[in-house]
């Protein structure tokens, strides 16, 4: 035998497993966005088939009652064991499943996203953090949490998180970890949430092009908006009528910031639309009521 020191084997990360979140509500939608087609199969399937061959295996994280819908059926499910959550429960359900695995994680509805995506985002996995995740195109860098690469350590974190109310992955990811790369493709996660942004994405695909849906989406919507406890006390009034182009929850908070000189940033808040409550990111539509409530009763 050699006199020189043997040196020790690297050892591989965890295996990657697959996740395709498609329990959501869809309420902004108005149909369940696992079931639009944007070619010639339910999205949610489209989903699986391209994340399956990149995984050991892959699973669609669903609701019980989704089991046998189009798309869903025949294929391996996790179905949400946490409820109002949201993402943040699917992903918990399949850590609690496979707590040893890494999970790659997509969303249902991101119609432009490709396997070169994908294969850019395996390949610039980094293990030795929480997560590997994309800068956001739209959300000044931060995150995107829902193409994302989900570490063993992370299921710790995520729960903590869910036992002290940060149910937003994007604010999850933030607070940890994480390691964050450029996207190849500044389009490839545009994600349709709205019926406009459907017909949008679905024209620019028959095209062979690309569209920004937060442009495609922005058109002026009439929306009410109710403000509680120091927020009312803040802007002088309990309610107010809105017209704005604005996409989400926070863009609308924004625009509030603005108008009334608000000093706090929107997570001290907490957010419902048509009295359902949401994440900031939740699209806003015509005819909304928005309410932004402080963490304390009052008002």
């Amino acid at each position: 035998m050699s006199g020189a020191a043997a040196q020790p084997k690297s050892s591989a990360p965890p295996p990657l497993y697959g996740l395709v979140l498609a329990g959501g509500r869809s309420k902004r939608m108005g149909r369940d966005k696992s079931a639009i087609r944007y070619g010639d199969r339910p999205q949610v399937e489209a989903a699986f088939q391209l994340l399956s061959p990149l995984c050991v295996q892959t699973f669609i994280s669903n609701r019980s009652d989704q089991s046998c819908a189009p798309g869903h059926e025949g294929k391996p499910q996790l179905h949400d064991r946490y409820t109002d959550l949201g993402p943040l429960g699917g992903l918990l359900t399949a850590f609690d499943t496979h707590p040893s695995c890494a999970w790659l994680v997509i969303a249902c509805d991101l119609p432009f996203l490709k396997r070169e995506t994908l294969d850019h985002l395996i390949a610039n996995r980094n293990p030795k953090c929480d997560a590997t995740a994309f800068r956001s195109h739209h959300f000044e860098g931060l995150p995107e949490p829902l193409c994302a690469i989900y570490e063993p350590p992370m299921r710790a974190r995520l729960q903590q998180f869910a036992a002290d109310g940060i149910t937003c992955p994007r604010k999850a990811l933030i607070r940890s970890n994480t390691h964050l790369i450029d996207l190849p493709d500044p389009h490839a996660l545009e994600n349709a949430n709205l019926p406009e942004e459907f017909e949008a994405a679905r024209s620019a695909l028959a095209a062979g092009s690309a569209v920004d849906l937060n442009t495609a989406s922005k058109k002026e919507r009439q929306i009410r908006v109710c403000l509680y406890a120091l927020l009312r006390e803040k802007a002088n009034r309990s309610e107010l009528a809105l017209t704005t182009t604005a996409r989400t929850a926070l863009d609308v908070y924004g625009e509030l910031q603005q108008q009334f000189a608000l000093p706090w940033e929107a997570d001290r808040f907490r957010v419902a639309i048509n009295d359902t409550f949401c994440s900031w990111d939740a699209a806003v539509r015509d005819g909304d009521c928005l309410h932004v409530i402080p963490p304390v009763a009052g008002g």
